[in-house]
């Protein structure tokens, strides 16, 4: 039947507050975290996750928020990808105007979570590189009702262990002046799913670089994460075209993506390096 979803058999579970979600999660191990339902879903249909369980989150509007207060940018765990987009605090930081333009749909982006696309870890994630440049922490709730504030780099490494934690918020520095951030990604299909993705923030002082975070999508396999030695190149150096060659030549030798019916290892490779020399130029013409 045209239309027709296959999902298999699920028990919902509406938690009252913060405390009662993670309670139901130590109770049902077997349970998956439901916010928006964009991820979750589709690896559910297609037999990729398996579970009984969905502890749906969305009635916990505690958690849909994005605020500033004394220099720092707070994000909830249930904000969507729509009011990442309509931030008027987000708004001066290029790279998520880029996410913006590069998105699928209004549809998904109005029921995405930045909250869901993070519990990911995956090179999926759009918002994830963007996060990551930012030196993003995030604010867990664990089983026993603590709060656990870790880097976001932290949690892609050892998401094994911290997965079980409920993500409340994602929090970074508001950039100052001469801090610049912006994302590039290239995909193909309606899925807009990224071949790569970089994200890239530096600082810079009359064209010199006094500090720069660089991450990619895919840098080991299909986890993001940061990629220092590129950053380590960048810092104290003057920005010019040949920097900008020599550190594009670096990330190049320094990621591992995967390679699949899609694109070889090689051309992902090629490719980080190509979005990421665009990205510098336009940082550079912006500053």
């Amino acid at each position: 039947m045209l239309g027709y979803v296959k999902l298999p058999r699920l028990v919902p579970l509406f938690p009252r507050d913060l405390r009662e979600a993670v309670q139901l999660r130590e109770e049902n191990p077997d349970a998956a975290y439901l916010a928006g339902g964009t991820c979750l879903i589709p690896l559910l249909k297609s037999g990729a996750y398996r579970t009984g369980k969905l502890i749906d989150l969305s009635r916990l509007k505690e958690l849909r928020y994005i605020r500033v207060g004394e220099g720092v940018i707070r994000i909830g765990a249930l904000a969507t990808h729509a009011d990442v987009a309509n931030s008027t605090a987000l708004r001066p930081i290029n790279a998520f105007q880029n996410f913006t333009k590069s998105y699928t749909s209004p549809v998904v982006m109005n029921s995405a979570t930045v909250g869901g696309s993070i519990a990911t870890a995956s090179h999926t994630e759009d918002l994830i590189p963007i996060l990551l440049a930012l030196n993003t922490e995030l604010t867990l709730l664990t089983p026993d009702g603590d709060r656990l504030t870790v880097e976001l780099e932290k949690y892609i490494k050892e998401y094994d262990r911290l997965k079980k934690h409920l993500i409340l918020e994602a929090a970074f520095k508001l950039p100052a002046n001469g801090v610049l951030c912006d994302f590039e990604k290239l995909a193909l299909g309606i899925s807009r799913i990224p071949l790569s993705s970089v994200a890239v923030k530096v600082e810079l002082e009359r064209r010199r670089i006094s500090g720069a975070t660089v991450a990619v999508a895919q840098v080991n396999g299909t986890r993001p994460g940061r990629v220092r030695e590129v950053e380590e190149l960048l810092k104290g150096r003057e920005i010019t075209e040949e920097l900008i060659g020599e550190a594009a030549n670096k990330l190049k030798q320094s990621i591992s993506p995967p390679e699949d019916t899609q694109a070889s290892s090689w051309y992902r490779r090629e490719l980080a390096a190509t979005l990421f020399k665009r990205i510098m130029r336009r940082l550079v013409e912006h500053g």
